[in-house]
């Protein structure tokens, strides 16, 4: 398949890729809105992708203090590891997708806006740690999605030019960032259709429709 010719490494981001946990950070957000009489126009989807920081300075109408913005940030987490404990699910496909670019001689590794809580809280439930070389989540960078510090960072702790990485994305801000990073991005319509998810180099609705064999 064109997409992983010259390809050494496959990024995955986590939320929306790895699991479908849309509805429960969904959720968590509008209890903790709602908890701080916080009003959010449209769908927070497009929050998504994005850090704690980010949104929390996106959505409170005054400055916050760091410790305002770790403790709304634990809150918010805290409400979603909560709602989400008992229904994790690794995606459709994922665990025979990443056995056969381990075969293939790929390197792996996630790149996530989430924090290290709920990284360390998906990969104890899904088992899925023991695939990926590198994990990098929000507590590594100083910019989150769309910039692309978080997959040049991870390019780079793999020893891995960008044009031969090959990141998997659901959000707009993470297709952003992955291209500015100058890599390949494959989409996958988890918790976007797929004309919201056009500036990918691919478009899939599951993991069966890459294709992958060694």
């Amino acid at each position: 398949m064109e997409i992983w010719k010259n390809t050494a490494a496959v990024i995955f981001d986590m939320d929306g890729v790895i699991v479908d946990n849309h509805a429960y950070h969904h959720e968590a957000w509008m209890t903790f809105f709602q908890k701080y009489g916080l009003t959010v126009e449209g769908d927070v989807s497009h929050f998504f992708g994005r850090t704690n920081q980010d949104i929390l300075e996106a959505v409170f109408p005054d400055e916050l203090d760091q410790a305002h913005l770790y403790q709304f940030a634990g809150e918010k987490e805290k409400l979603y590891r909560e709602l989400y404990e008992g229904n994790v699910e690794m995606a459709e496909g994922l665990p025979e997708l990443l056995e056969n670019l381990l075969k293939m001689g790929m390197k792996l590794a996630v790149a996530t806006s989430a924090p290290p809580g709920n990284v360390d809280f998906v990969m104890k439930n899904t088992g899925l740690r023991r695939y990926f070389d590198l994990v990098v989540d929000s507590s590594m960078v100083a910019k989150g999605k769309p910039d692309p510090e978080i997959y040049l960072l991870a390019a780079r702790k793999l020893n891995v030019k960008p044009a031969r990485c090959v990141v998997v994305e659901d959000s707009v801000s993470g297709i952003r960032a992955a291209l500015a990073a100058g890599m390949k991005v494959v989409a996958i319509t988890t918790t976007s259709g797929r004309e919201r998810l056009a500036e990918a180099d691919m478009i899939i609705d599951n993991f069966d429709e890459l294709g992958c064999q060694p």
